[in-house]
């Protein structure tokens, strides 16, 4: 049996691009179950605004995301991507809401899941990076803002190309 050196890297390229292929699968697949996750969690949460469920009450924006937030911190401890991304959405949501107080805590939050659980150079750091700095510049915190969108800005360079829209906006 004589095995060439050319057999042997072509098998070991194709190995390689067979771990990397199943790496990239797993990973679509659990961001496709989070946003499933998080789509049922916001369909669940406005559910209480049903006239059948709020029993004659009329419930405010604001009411519906304090019930979002209450639950996010009561049941979706052991999905910690699932309750970053949700906090992302509420703090996104108090910040319209003009509850700078609360969108700030939520974004926070959200940054330290992502941290936590993905590392301080991923793109969802970068996105919880900028959610802060458009909050901090809604108080007039222009200092904080600049801060936080300079490190979205060193993460988006790290990770995309110059030319990414990502990259542009973050400049």
């Amino acid at each position: 049996f004589a095995i060439s050196c050319g057999s042997i890297a072509g098998m070991a390229l194709a190995t390689a691009l067979a771990v990397y292929a199943l790496i990239a699968e797993q990973r679509a697949n659990r961001e496709a179950e989070t946003a499933i996750q998080v789509t049922e969690f916001m369909v669940d949460m406005f559910e209480v605004s049903d006239p059948d469920q709020a029993k004659g009450e009329v419930l405010t924006a604001r009411q519906i995301h304090d019930y979002g937030a209450e639950r996010i911190h009561r049941e979706l401890h052991g999905e910690p991507l699932v309750r970053a991304e949700l906090m992302m959405v509420i703090g996104r949501v108090y910040r319209t809401l003009g509850l700078f107080d609360e969108a700030a805590e939520f974004a926070s939050s959200a940054l330290a899941l992502f941290e936590e659980h993905l590392g301080l150079s991923h793109l969802k750091v970068a996105e919880a990076n900028l959610s802060l700095a458009a909050i901090r510049a809604s108080r007039s915190d222009f200092g904080m803002a600049l801060e936080h969108n300079e490190r979205a800005l060193i993460i988006r360079e790290q990770r995309l190309e110059p030319s990414d829209p990502l990259v542009i906006e973050s400049r």
